[in-house]
């Protein structure tokens, strides 16, 4: 507007403003601004010490403010320049100087925690990692240098020489999560289960055959099987030759009479 008098006049970042203008714009703000704390973006006054949303490249209001490994963002703004999803933090980068989701990056990816690598990573046994995440999957032990003994685990993932001597009992492969230890052999938590139905052990089981059961399994096995239909029985049952049978199941083949036990 006009400037009635000279009075009215505030120079600032090299121009000519009313003093009633000379305020912060974001709402949440309206501090008075001076030479020394004024920024203008767009023809519009802000507080030098707002953050500047990374996307749009204007100061953010703190309640809109977003934060993430990518910097700052207004809440509208922190979405995928490629497919506009929203930018999960550890989930996205920067692609020619726009923030995009791990979905619409080309990569590389860091093999360890999957995250977009920067140009200056680490490249062992043709996989790539992240400095930080140069360590043993296992133990997480870091790796002191290229130079020391490193495995690659069938998820490619990076393991020491003394975790990658840990092998699954039941299936032969490195261990490098939790480990269950069982009479003196080492096993997945997939792996140990019930050789019978397949569920997973808990303290409750017991070997049979040298093999692991549950103990419901455990005790079906030391039940008597039904020569007819081969499941266990309890209980009162009929034996016939030399052979136990269900009451249920004692009965002709050909026509299903019962027979009397």
């Amino acid at each position: 507007g006009t400037i009635e008098s000279d009075a009215d006049l505030v120079a600032m970042v090299g121009r000519d403003w009313h003093a009633a203008c000379c305020v912060c714009v974001l709402p949440s703000c309206t501090a008075r601004l001076t030479d020394a704390n004024c920024v203008e973006v767009e023809e519009k006054l802000y507080c030098s010490a707002h953050m500047h949303c990374n996307t749009c490249h204007t100061p953010v209001d703190t309640e809109e403010l977003v934060e993430n490994e990518l910097g700052y963002f207004h809440e509208a703004c922190c979405v995928c320049a490629e497919c506009s999803a929203p930018l999960e933090a550890g989930a996205c980068g920067f692609l020619e100087e726009r923030a995009v989701c791990l979905k619409c990056h080309p990569g590389p990816f860091c093999s360890l925690c999957e995250g977009i690598l920067p140009d200056q990573h680490l490249m062992v046994l043709e996989r790539r990692f992240h400095f930080e995440c140069f360590r043993c999957v296992a133990c997480e032990e870091p790796f002191g240098s290229v130079e020391d003994p490193v495995a690659i685990t069938d998820e490619g993932k990076p393991i020491c020489g003394a975790c990658s001597c840990i092998s699954c009992a039941t299936c032969g492969k490195s261990i490098t999560g939790e480990v269950i230890e069982a009479l003196g052999s080492s096993y997945h938590l997939s792996c140990f289960v019930c050789a019978k139905c397949g569920d997973p052990l808990t303290e409750q089981f017991g070997i049979k055959d040298e093999s692991f059961f549950c103990a419901h399994c455990l005790t079906a096995s030391a039940l008597p099987a039904c020569a007819a239909c081969r499941a266990p029985i309890e209980g009162k049952h009929t034996v016939a030759g030399g052979r136990p049978f269900h009451h249920a199941c004692f009965k002709c083949c050909a026509c299903g009479t019962l027979f009397a036990s």
